[in-house]
C-alpha cells in the first residue's frame, strides 16, 4: 500500500501543476520512477541483506550472517554506508522502469474502465476494477523488466562473490548494468530477458492489484468523509 501511496501523491501534484502540459501519461511515469528514487533509499540496504542471504546458501566462501540483523551489522562493519547501498543504481534502474511503467499502464487501464463503465469520476468505478487494472498493469510492467531485474540480481550475485573471494563459483563477470544486459543477449538469446517471467508476473499481480485497490478503497472513504 505504501508504494502506491507516494507515486499517487506526486502524480496528482505533478498533474495539478501541468508539469507536462497535456501529456498526462507523462505525469504518471515520473511520478512512479521519481518516487522509486526516493523509496529506494530505503529499499536498497534491505534488498542488498536478503540477496546476500539468499546467496550465501550457493556460496561455501560466504560470510555466514546469522540472520537479517547480523548482516547488517556485518555489512556496515566491514564495507561502510557503501557497501549497504552497493548496487544502488543498478536496483534503481531496475525497480524504476518497473514502477514508472507499472503506474503509466494502470492510470490508463483505469481510464479504459471509466469509458468500459461509462462513469465520468474515479469514485464512481466499482472496486473490481481498480482491482482488474492494477492486476493488468502489474503483468505488464513486470513482463517489460523482467530483463532488468535479472541484470540486477546476477550483479548483486557477482558482488557478493567477488567480496567473498568465490569468483570462481559464478558463470558470469559483468562490468556494469548494461554490459550485464547486452552479454546475456549476446551469449544466451534475446527471449533470455524474459526467463522466470511468469514466476515475476505471479508474483506482482496479486501484490500490485490488493495495494492499488486497497489505496483506491481507502481513498473513496477519504473523499466522502471530507
Amino acid at each position: 500500500l505504501a508504494e502506491s501511496v507516494q507515486p499517487t501523491c506526486l502524480e496528482y501534484r505533478l498533474k495539478e501543476k501541468r508539469v507536462f502540459g497535456s501529456q498526462a501519461f507523462l505525469a504518471d511515469f515520473s511520478a512512479g520512477f521519481i518516487a522509486e528514487t526516493v523509496s529506494c533509499i530505503l529499499f536498497v540496504p534491505i534488498d542488498v541483506i536478503k540477496e546476500r542471504l539468499q546467496v550465501q546458501s550457493t556460496l561455501r566462501s560466504a560470510v555466514p550472517y546469522k540472520d537479517s540483523i547480523d548482516a547488517f551489522r556485518v555489512i556496515m562493519r566491514t564495507e561502510g554506508l557503501r557497501g549497504i547501498y552497493k548496487g544502488y543504481a543498478a536496483t534503481l534502474a531496475s525497480f524504476g522502469p518497473n514502477t514508472a511503467l507499472y503506474f503509466l499502464f494502470y492510470e490508463q487501464l483505469k481510464a479504459r474502465s471509466l469509458q468500459y463503465n461509462g462513469l465520468d469520476s474515479d469514485s464512481d468505478l466499482p472496486t473490481i476494477w481498480n482491482f482488474i487494472s492494477g492486476a493488468g498493469a502489474g503483468a505488464g510492467a513486470a513482463l517489460l523488466t523482467n530483463g532488468l531485474d535479472m541484470a540486477k540480481l546476477r550483479l548483486q550475485v557477482q558482488r557478493q562473490a567477488a567480496a567473498h573471494g568465490a569468483t570462481s563459483q559464478v558463470p558470469f563477470h559483468y562490468s556494469g548494468f548494461l554490459p550485464a544486459l547486452k552479454s546475456i543477449v549476446q551469449n544466451e538469446g534475446f527471449t533470455a530477458l524474459f526467463r522466470g517471467a511468469g514466476a515475476r508476473i505471479a508474483f506482482f499481480i496479486p501484490t500490485q492489484a490488493v495495494s492499488i485497490t486497497l489505496f483506491e478503497h481507502f481513498k473513496k472513504i477519504y473523499e466522502k468523509i471530507l
